[in-house]
């Protein structure tokens, strides 16, 4: 399949992404709601817990991103996608993923002005930031610590 016909015709959707009642849709249609129906309170807790598939508050997940995220998977040839709704909460999620208490950061001073508040945000959690005016393997190696085993 090229890529332009993978972005439509890609496997069926797991059962967590199909709607309840289908129409002939042949694309999941865009859920433009807030929350989902269940039919009890243990079995909303169980899927908001994580422990049931289904979805409970769009914010978290809905049948539409979820279908975007499966297809953004399978055209990369990745196991899972997430989608974020912006190019800063895609950077925070990353960086809050691989940093803990400790942690330095060498980055290039030319990037984006939202990233080094972010930078400067992390110092309040123990993570630094050496900031390099230019970009050369020396120049980060002059910034990079040592740590001992």
């Amino acid at each position: 399949m090229k890529f332009n016909t993978a972005l439509l015709h890609r496997p069926p959707q797991s059962e967590r992404s199909k709607p309840a009642e289908t129409f002939g849709a042949t694309l999941t249609p865009i859920y433009q709601v807030s929350a989902f129906e269940h039919g009890s309170a243990e079995r909303l807790e169980k899927v908001f817990g994580n422990n049931a598939g289904g979805f409970a508050y769009t914010r978290i997940s809905n049948p539409t991103v979820d279908a975007f995220e499966k297809k953004i998977a399978y055209i990369e040839k990745g196991i899972g996608a997430v989608a974020c709704s912006s190019g800063m909460a895609a950077v925070t999620m990353s960086l809050l993923n691989i940093l803990e208490s400790g942690d330095e950061v060498i980055a290039g001073a030319g990037l984006f002005g939202g990233t080094i508040d972010l930078f400067s945000d992390l110092k309040a959690f123990g993570i630094t930031t050496k900031f390099v005016k230019n970009i050369t393997a020396e120049a980060i190696e002059a910034f990079m610590t040592i740590l001992s085993a």
